[in-house]
Formats: C-alpha cells, structure tokens, sequence
C-alpha cells in the first residue's frame, strides 16, 4: 500500500522518499505461513474486501493472498540494494513477487532472482543475506521504529515531523503536501 501511495504522489508532487524497513510479523518462520493457518475464513474475506477497497484508489492489484513471508533476508538485501542505487527497482521487483506472485521473499534463490531483475549480482546477494553489517543496520532501524513508536506499515513521516499511520487516501496525502508547499 505504502509504494502504491508513493508512486501516485510522486506523480503530483516533488517527493524523496526514504524507505525504513519494518518487520511486521519478524516471527513468521522462514518458509513462510499460509494464511487459511493464521485467521478464520471471515477475517480472510474482511481482510480482501479492505484490501480490494484500499487498492481500487491506487491502481494495485494482490493476487488471491494465501502465503505470507518473512521480510527479513529481503530488508537486507533491500540495504545492498539502496547502496547499489537500485532500491526503487528492487523495492517494486519485491512488492511484485510477495503480493502479485506469491513467492517466499525470505528464500535466498528467489532473492537472488530478484536481485539480478534489478541488475543486482547474485553472489552480492547471497553476501547480503549473510552479512553481519546488513543484520546491524536492521538493529538500528529497529531503534529508530521503537523510539518513533512506530508499529504499523506503512507509517509515513513527513518533513521529520508528522507522522501518518496506515494507507490513508490519497486526498488525505494531498491536503498534508499542500499545505507544506503554501
């Protein structure tokens, strides 16, 4: 929802976009969950219509979600990938294979995939996945989500200073980014 809401803004208005990541469920096993496991078949169908109803503003489309990933290898590799100047591309490559192809983004083959989408090279990757470094900078973001008390994707922060929970619509975006540019 985040990147939907970005990528319709971006067309409006002047925006550097800086992506923290944030683990919503960093329990969830590394091969993954179905979801049928996880909630009753009337959460599920409240969870669609919400989600058909959110994304029907921003031209998004989720396959049938049925699977959910651990995020965690692909925030790593997402940190190669911003200092490859290919976050944007592998951002979006990520967000097309977890929410439209329902692939496990936590596998380290289908990250290398991914990664060579966008350019990236697949042994880059696989050092990403296993680097030390990428696994102290996801400790540090992890500070910075608990000091901003930050518990929901996406939560966006405007100019350092207003924080806005949740997909909001879009004129509701609009409102904040006129009145910064008054």
């Amino acid at each position: 929802m985040g990147l939907g809401i970005v990528e319709k803004l971006k067309k409006e208005y002047e925006i550097n976009d800086i992506w923290i990541p944030y683990e919503l469920n960093p329990n969830t096993p590394k091969e993954g969950v179905q979801l049928k496991d996880k909630f009753s078949p009337e959460k599920m169908k409240e969870m669609k219509k919400e989600l058909d109803r959110k994304t029907k503003e921003l031209d998004i489309e989720f396959y049938e979600l049925e699977f959910t990933s651990n995020s965690h290898n692909a925030f790593k590799v997402s940190e190669l990938a911003k200092l490859s100047n290919k976050f944007h591309e592998f951002h979006k490559r990520v967000y097309e294979a977890n929410f439209r192809e329902g692939q496990n983004i936590y596998d380290r083959e289908v990250l290398a995939i991914l990664g060579e989408d966008v350019g990236l090279e697949k042994q880059d990757v696989y050092d990403a996945i296993d680097s030390i470094k990428y696994e102290e900078t996801l400790l540090e973001y992890k500070k910075e989500t608990d000091l901003n008390n930050i518990d929901t994707t996406p939560t966006f922060v405007i100019n350092n200073k207003e924080i806005v929970v949740g997909s909001q619509p879009l004129d509701f975006f609009r409102e904040k980014f006129d009145k910064i540019n008054r």
